[in-house]
């Protein structure tokens, strides 16, 4: 966070997968779940100041079988 005290990314979220918790000092830190973010990329695109950044993770790969 930025000092920026916004939630524009949480009120938009229709997975409601980003949470905010309250920390000492009166601030929030952003909390994703990540069972249930979609990846779909709205919350980057609202945020008035670009504190988010979506990163894929890779996937892993499979063993063949023989």
């Amino acid at each position: 966070m930025n000092g920026i005290s916004c939630r524009i990314c949480q009120d938009n979220c229709e997975q409601s997968a980003i949470r905010f918790k309250l920390m000492t000092g009166g601030r929030a830190e952003p909390v994703l779940d990540l069972d249930t973010c979609n990846g779909c990329g709205i919350c980057p695109s609202l945020c008035p100041a670009d504190a988010i950044a979506l990163e894929r993770q890779p996937q892993p790969q499979m063993e063949a079988t023989q």
